[in-house]
């Protein structure tokens, strides 16, 4: 996911782990901000370079 926060990395891992308390099941859930997408393509990002290269957008807010 990429969106807009002002929440570092870490606080928003602890809010997903918060909203999917209860989960019986595995989950991979990355949450990048736009300036963390940059710098991740710029750099060594691969978990970021194989979400561009081969990810689909499930959803696209207007």
């Amino acid at each position: 996911v990429e969106m807009e926060s002002k929440q570092d990395r870490l606080a928003r891992s602890a809010l997903i782990d918060e909203l999917f308390d209860h989960r019986t099941w595995a989950m991979d859930l990355v949450v990048y901000t736009p300036r963390e997408m940059a710098a991740a393509l710029r750099g060594a990002g691969f978990l970021i370079d194989a979400i561009e290269d081969e990810g689909l957008p499930l959803y696209e807010r207007a």
